[in-house]
């Protein structure tokens, strides 16, 4: 039996022996957040260092600090919700969002709450009830806790008031945490590591379109969630 058989002339196309090209899997296409070195949409963006944060209509935003004036991260209060960012080290070669998840879930029932993994826009996410206390009161928040893990960065992001029921208002938080652009520098830092954000020039702040946009002002520190 012949493997083989001569094909009359202009029966067929010339056989292509060059190499297959290799296929990659490279998953859905990337829609944010960003990397500094990334092609990105246009702003305008609130520039804070180590984090870029999109300027949506009706925003407003607050930097909080620690003791020593170390602007630990920026919250943003948008379509009835608030978002606290904050952008982290991480290891050249692994992320850090599922080693995090899972200390926030077991935080979080050890304090009684409840905390549930759930797939989101950015992958897995946290829905959780923390139990709160306040004014000698205690009682449950419901947070959606956000994390991407970058090029050597992390980019957390903790969610409450309506963005964590309502679709529209989550659509309008996700779209800017999914704006936001990451400076993670050149310089060596231990993973976790806080990446250096600062005040914005309020000039700066000040020169997007929207007349309803609030220039950045320092808010009262409060406890990170880590």
């Amino acid at each position: 039996m012949s493997l083989f058989r001569r094909t009359q002339p202009d029966d067929s196309p010339e056989p292509d022996f060059s190499e297959p090209e290799e296929q990659h899997d490279s998953g859905p296409p990337r829609t944010g957040p960003w990397d500094a070195s990334d092609p990105r949409p246009d702003g305008p963006y609130l520039d804070l260092g180590g984090l870029q944060v999109p300027v949506p209509p009706g925003l407003k935003a607050h930097m909080d600090a620690d003791p020593s004036g170390r602007v630990i991260r920026v919250r943003v209060e948008v379509a009835g919700s608030e978002v606290q960012l904050a952008p982290f080290a991480a290891p050249r070669t692994a992320g850090i969002w599922d080693e995090i998840r899972e200390e926030i879930v077991e935080q979080i029932r050890a304090d009684g709450g409840r905390a549930d993994e759930l797939d989101g826009p950015f992958g897995t996410e946290v829905a959780a009830k923390m139990v709160v206390h306040a004014e000698g009161k205690s009682g449950k928040r419901t947070v959606r806790f956000l994390g991407v893990d970058g090029p050597r960065w992390f980019l957390r992001g903790v969610v409450t008031g309506a963005a964590t029921t309502d679709p529209a208002a989550a659509q309008v938080v996700e779209d800017l945490f999914a704006g936001c652009v990451v400076v993670r520098g050149e310089s060596a830092m231990p993973p976790r590591d806080l990446l250096e954000m600062r005040l914005p020039n309020t000039e700066a702040a000040a020169e997007p379109e929207e007349p309803d946009f609030n220039p950045l002002v320092r808010g009262p520190e409060i406890t990170e969630i880590r």
